[in-house]
């Protein structure tokens, strides 16, 4: 099973203060406050069985993971012809910003980009490890 100790100020979505995150099978089994002296029990657990522990420091810092309800996933543009259109989005370009769940919407182009493209590219997003969801249907500009 991997073990995940993630330790740092928490905003959700005001401060909650310096807390030890831990996950277990990809989950999240505890979110507790970081104790003032020593080693805290789940951090000397998550350490004795080889699991990684991720130590955040100011600037940076724990925050839910964002929702992002309006995503050209299979690309967008095209109102211009051939020229104008967008490659489809990277999952990597997504979580960069925080993001952990999206909504893919087709747009104008609903001739060269289709609702099975939609629903693949989705579950692609799925299967890489981020919530996606799907709007159904399109409109020509």
């Amino acid at each position: 099973m991997d073990l995940l100790l993630v330790c740092g100020e928490l905003y959700a979505p005001e401060s909650r203060g310096v807390v030890e995150i831990f996950v277990a099978g990809g989950v999240i089994q505890s979110i507790s406050p970081v104790p003032a002296h020593g080693v805290s029990p789940v951090r000397a657990l998550v350490e004795s069985l080889r699991g990684r522990v991720i130590d955040v420091v100011p600037p940076h810092f724990i925050a839910p993971g964002l929702v992002d309800q309006h995503v050209h996933v299979t690309g967008g543009g095209g109102e211009k012809g051939p020229a104008s259109r967008v490659p489809e989005a990277q999952i990597e370009e997504i979580v960069e910003g925080g993001v952990t769940t999206v909504v893919g919407v087709l747009g104008t182009d609903c001739v060269s980009r289709s609702l099975e493209n939609l629903l693949f590219k989705t579950r692609a997003l799925q299967h890489d490890g981020i919530t996606a969801y799907m709007y159904t249907g399109s409109y020509r500009a």
